[in-house]
């Protein structure tokens, strides 16, 4: 039995009449609270301010209970039409909302008044939710120097977020990998929004504080692009962070793939990896890494754009010495 919104109301002659009908009914119910608001189809919180008198009661619950229980509606109740009740809260409402704010009912001046209010007063208090929420800040380490590389592949830093973009199907298990990376290291629980438009989905992490964190390890804040995108100094002075950074980097936007082309008649088939980015920069750090640091005979494409291994000895030399995180590289 759903409580109707346009229900017309019961008044009993006190407060105490309506509570000592509800309590009847639940003992004679043998109901607790939540199972009585099921019953009559009603939030659990509207059953507590009837029971408290706070609220009057629905005249089809009143009429409902005293059927079920046998409990006969007390004399001297006032039915209230529904159209009287409403008008009554709205200007109980009102009242309360200009007792409590001070404003007018002309939208201008709420907007104004809140503005004076906010300007002379609300920003200067220390309110909780206008603050930033903490976060735990990591030290130095590979897992972080992967989440770098991640961040530069396919990642963003805005001023209030950062997001890494992947496909909704082929990265499903890489997915699952990153969102316990930034779990481990920042105890944030990410958030995964699946785009309608697209196979993208968006791995979320709303948090000003990680943000600005993300600038102080060398990450850029909105087009990093156009801020000549590089791996951070405090990366490429360990090895083992370069390594870590480059395997973010490779499994967001690396490619790994086998190349099969024919030559009369014969066929032949190697494995390759390729790494692209429009940011001169970080291609050039990228091939450095790999030639000096690694070994690994790495080129650079003529139009400066991508890092490429062109034969399975050096692929199986990256996958040794590099790794990857993401299961669908292996599956090539």
């Amino acid at each position: 039995m759903a409580e109707q919104l346009n229900s017309n109301r019961v008044r009993f002659g006190t407060i105490f009449g309506q509570i000592r009908f509800l309590e009847s009914s639940k003992e004679k119910l043998n109901l607790n609270s939540s199972e009585l608001a099921l019953l009559l189809g009603i939030h659990a919180r509207t059953l507590q301010e009837w029971l408290k008198g706070s609220r009057t009661m629905a005249h089809s619950a009143v009429m409902a209970l005293s059927l079920k229980t046998g409990i006969p509606i007390p004399r001297g109740i006032k039915i209230i039409k529904w159209n009287e009740h409403l008008k009554k809260i709205a200007v109980e409402g009102g009242k309360a909302s200009y007792a409590k704010n001070g404003f007018g009912r002309n939208p201008d001046k709420r907007k104004k008044a809140w503005k004076k209010w906010w300007e002379t007063k609300g920003k200067f208090e220390n309110r909780e939710i206008l603050l930033p929420k903490e976060i735990f800040f990591p030290r130095k380490s590979i897992k972080l120097a992967e989440f770098v590389g991640i961040m530069m592949g396919d990642g963003g830093v805005s001023k209030y977020h950062i997001s890494v973009t992947l496909n909704s199907e082929t990265d499903k298990e890489y997915a699952i990998f990153v969102c316990a990376l930034i779990k481990d290291l920042f105890h944030l629980e990410p958030k995964i929004y699946k785009r309608k438009d697209s196979l993208a989905m968006d791995i979320v992490v709303s948090r000003i504080k990680l943000t600005l964190f993300c600038k102080n390890i060398g990450l850029k804040v909105g087009n990093k692009l156009k801020q000549h995108l590089d791996i951070p100094k405090w990366v490429n002075a360990n090895k083992r962070y370069q390594i870590a950074c480059l395997r973010g980097l490779f499994d967001t936007d690396g490619s790994f793939f086998k190349h099969r082309y024919t030559v009369k008649g014969k066929r032949y088939c190697y494995d390759k990896i390729g790494f692209s980015s429009r940011s001169p920069k970080l291609i050039q750090s990228v091939h450095e890494i790999l030639t000096t640091k690694l070994c690994i005979n790495a080129k650079i494409n003529y139009n400066g754009n991508e890092v490429k291994l062109e034969n399975t000895a050096e692929v199986k030399r990256y996958l040794n010495l590099i790794g990857t995180h993401n299961p669908k590289n292996l599956k090539k």
